[in-house]
């Protein structure tokens, strides 16, 4: 079981992910996203089970409310698979580098923001029906490619670069 400070840090993790992500609902859903929301998912590693619960119920709550707010109505596949990239990308974070060096965290995000990119690129490319190939700058990728690649550039915004510093900012204070 959870202890009631547990049961709170969770309850936070997912009102502040969700909150995020619907404030910042612009560039925080299509296939070009950078989700500030996904600064949080690093901060696994160090509140571990609490966080790891709180973002991936965070992302749901978001998911389905932007879904119906900004787009007419969210898709089973968004709110499920958002869900499940994020504790997939939470709970292999913690177990890579809990109680490791700074290094290692730092590695891990980099992983988790891999996690993310692989499952959402993926039904990012489904939902969208896209062509089997993109141009971009002069470069032809098959379009599975280009929805990761899309995607990981933003996870690498917001997880391995501002949740890194999240997360150095507070493991000198946990709380």
């Amino acid at each position: 079981m959870f202890s009631k400070r547990e049961v709170v840090y969770g309850s936070v993790f997912a009102g502040v992910y969700a909150a995020l992500v619907i404030v910042l609902a612009p560039i925080s859903f299509l296939p070009i996203q950078v989700r500030i929301a996904d600064a949080l998912i690093p901060l696994s590693i160090l509140y571990g089970w609490p966080a790891i619960i709180g973002v991936t119920v965070g992302c749901s709550v978001a998911n389905f409310i932007a879904g119906q707010v900004f787009f007419g109505g969210s898709t089973i596949i968004d709110v499920v698979g958002g869900s499940l990239a994020n504790f997939c990308a939470a709970y292999v974070g913690w177990l890579i580098a809990r109680n490791k060096s700074k290094s290692v965290v730092f590695l891990a995000t980099l992983i988790q923001a891999t996690v993310i990119s692989l499952i959402v690129g993926t039904y990012l490319w489904y939902i969208f029906g896209s062509p089997a190939y993109y141009s971009i700058f002069m470069i032809v990728l098959p379009g599975i490619t280009a929805f990761w690649l899309s995607v990981l550039v933003g996870s690498l915004i917001s997880m391995t670069f501002l949740g890194y510093l999240l997360y150095i900012a507070l493991s000198k204070t946990k709380l």
